[in-house]
């Protein structure tokens, strides 16, 4: 299934060669898994650099990785989860259960376009950070909220004002060596956009959770963290982009602390101390 959703990913970027091969694979996942790039190169009618160059334009190091993925999903034979649209007057139950098979589909494409070396980039620059800023409006500056607190309990100077203005006046503090993650899933948000320039103009990092690797936001990130493009263009609540950016968020915050471990569980003992304070006696 993962191949599915990496090439459906990306297809808006495609070239008209890169169509003709991601058909093919649709198409025909047995030939390809029993397929070299040569002879895979021979039944599309296209060269193998081209066959290289789509593979890895979807996020695969190299051309095993892409038949494993296929062989992978030939051998469990999951049809690919689709988000479900909420409708006016619908039953207790439907919704639910709609409800149930969104959560299921965004875990599962997100998890899909997850790229190892990029979450060891990105994590890499947190954790050699001065100060780390956060840039995010509407539902995604809740989830920078949530990681913002993540990272300041444990004990990461770190800063975010839901306000965006007030955000921005943060940001006019950034330093050389300090980091901005922004969150934007069109990666077109003004105001994220302007955060990011600015870090962008003085050599700042900028790490963006976003919905494609071709976005104002993205030409301007050090590194690119993609998230599925699963909203529908009339949202009712960005309920799906919103939770494939707080996965993204949560495993950044775990990669932070595998690398801080013993001071973060030092300063997560001393915010416990202090709640518990705060617990009749």
């Amino acid at each position: 299934m993962d191949y599915l959703i990496k090439i459906n990913q990306r297809k808006s970027e495609f070239t008209p060669s890169d169509r003709k091969i991601s058909d093919f694979i649709i198409d025909n996942p047995r030939l390809v898994l029993n397929s070299n790039t040569q002879q895979l190169a021979s039944l599309i009618e296209t060269s193998q650099s081209a066959i290289i160059r789509f593979v890895k334009k979807i996020g695969y190091r190299g051309y095993v990785d892409l038949k494993v993925d296929i062989a992978k999903s030939l051998e469990t034979d999951t049809n690919q989860l689709k988000d479900e649209v909420i409708k006016g007057g619908e039953a207790t139950p439907s919704i639910v259960s709609k409800s149930k098979n969104n959560v299921l589909s965004a875990v599962e494409k997100t998890f899909a376009l997850l790229d190892d070396e990029i979450i060891e980039k990105s994590t890499k620059y947190l954790v050699e950070a001065n100060d780390i800023y956060l840039a995010g409006v509407g539902s995604s500056g809740l989830v920078c909220e949530d990681f913002l607190y993540k990272l300041q309990r444990a004990g990461q100077k770190a800063y975010y004002q839901r306000d965006a203005h007030t955000n921005l006046a943060l940001i006019a503090n950034i330093k050389k060596d300090d980091v901005l993650v922004c969150i934007s899933y069109s990666g077109n948000t003004k105001e994220v956009i302007i955060a990011a320039d600015f870090a962008k103009s003085i050599s700042a990092k900028v790490i963006t959770i976003t919905k494609g690797a071709n976005t104002s936001l993205s030409k301007l990130s050090d590194e690119v963290l993609l998230i599925p493009e699963i909203e529908k263009e009339m949202r009712f609540g960005a309920v799906s982009s919103r939770l494939s950016s707080q996965i993204v968020t949560d495993i950044l915050y775990y990669g932070y602390l595998a690398e801080n471990m013993d001071a973060v569980t030092d300063n997560l003992k001393i915010s416990k101390q202090l709640t518990n304070n705060l617990k009749d006696k």
